[in-house]
This record gives C-alpha cells, sequence and structure tokens, in this order.
C-alpha cells in the first residue's frame, strides 16, 4: 500500500478536528512512523501546491497552513468544508481528478 494512501486515516486521527467528528476511533490505523507521516504530509502539501490549494512551505508539517489549503481544495470540490484528509481527498489527488483552487 503506497504511504499516500496508508497515511488516509492517520492524518486524520491526528487532527483535532477528527477526534470531534464522532467517527469512532476503531475506525483509525495505527500511527505512521514520525518520519513517514512527514513523508505524507509532504506528499498531501504539494499536490495541495500543484493545484494553487496551498501557499505554503513544502515541510512535512501538519499545521494551520496544510488545513487551509485541503479547506480551500474542499471548496473547490464541493466536499465539506472541515480541513480533514478524507478518503475523497486522497483518492482525487491520487488520481488527479481535482479541480484546481481559485485563490
Amino acid at each position: 500500500m503506497c504511504r499516500f494512501a496508508l497515511a488516509l486515516l492517520i492524518v486524520t486521527a491526528a487532527s483535532p478536528a477528527a477526534r470531534a467528528s464522532n467517527i469512532p476511533d476503531a475506525y483509525w490505523a495505527e500511527p505512521l512512523p514520525t518520519a513517514m507521516y512527514a513523508a505524507t504530509i509532504r506528499d498531501i502539501q504539494s499536490k495541495l501546491k500543484e493545484l494553487n490549494c496551498y501557499r505554503g512551505a513544502i515541510d512535512g508539517l501538519a499545521g494551520r497552513g496544510t488545513t487551509g489549503g485541503i479547506k480551500a481544495w474542499q471548496k473547490a470540490n464541493n466536499a465539506p468544508q472541515n480541513g480533514i484528509v478524507s478518503e475523497p481527498l486522497m483518492q482525487s489527488l491520487l488520481n488527479a481528478q481535482s479541480v484546481p483552487c481559485r485563490r
């Protein structure tokens, strides 16, 4: 399984918004090792940047800028704007089926 797909649940589980979303903890997989987590976040940031959804540094840190980029992608792609890495976001980024952001 590619690290991008594996991170789908991991990145979401790390988000405070995910904890508040009433999704059971049993849904989440085991946490990624730190280096793999950072690499996955960098991959997400790179894809979001290509789509003009993320303006920050490609640093592997899931901070406010990354959350804002995810929300911008969600808005452009008619998805709920919660800033959480979701299956539709991951699938769209992996399959290059995303609508670019207008920023």
